[in-house]
């Protein structure tokens, strides 16, 4: 039979081979759930970049068409004045020249070419307010973008990793020292 002092030391070292093995399987478990937490924000944080980037690249998108629709509309109102001036002009120049030939002048004739310049200026009125409308209704596509904007922005929240046990370095060793103990206190009685 093992004398009783090499048999504890045995089961010390035994018991210190496995709270070592248990502390290198620990700290492997904690190092690799750390990486794989720390991949999954990164991955996040990716997803969130990439998300606002195309939020912003549609807002801005959306914004330059509105603009682009308001700088037409400004060029074809421009037109649409030209035009009622060329009507009126042309309108006025008919009703002189009918009106010479037939011998009417005096005030029926200027009363006649008053009534041209106010139907023009009713027309443009029309254009004008329409177009004061749908510079409003394009200041709220605007708007609307933005919340929309913001909404995608941030639909994506930010990953919060779960929290990872840490080693534990104390409870085996103090496995190791009641391993000790219990295997050297019966020599301790003799």
């Amino acid at each position: 039979m093992c004398d009783p002092v090499s048999m504890g030391v045995a089961m010390v070292a035994t018991g210190g081979a496995g709270a070592a093995a248990q502390i290198v399987g620990d700290t492997a478990r904690y190092n690799a759930e750390k990486g794989y937490q720390q991949n999954l924000v990164n991955q996040n944080r990716e997803q969130i970049k990439n998300n606002r980037q195309v939020a912003t690249e549609e807002y801005l998108n959306k914004v330059r068409l509105e603009q682009k629709a308001g700088m037409q509309e400004q060029d074809a109102i421009v037109e649409q004045r030209v035009d009622l001036s060329k009507q009126r002009r042309a309108a006025q120049a008919s009703a002189k020249v009918s009106a010479a030939e037939g011998g009417v002048g005096g005030v029926s004739i200027d009363d006649l070419l008053l009534d041209f310049h106010r139907q023009e200026s009713f027309a443009m009125g029309r254009i004008l307010a329409t177009q004061e409308w749908n510079k409003q209704q394009r200041q709220e596509n605007i708007r609307s973008y933005g919340m929309e904007y913001k909404a995608r922005a941030n639909s994506i929240s930010f990953y919060q990793p779960a929290p990872i046990r840490k080693p534990d370095y104390f409870g085996p060793a103090l496995g190791v020292v009641n391993t000790g103990l219990q295997a050297f206190a019966p020599m301790a009685k003799k």
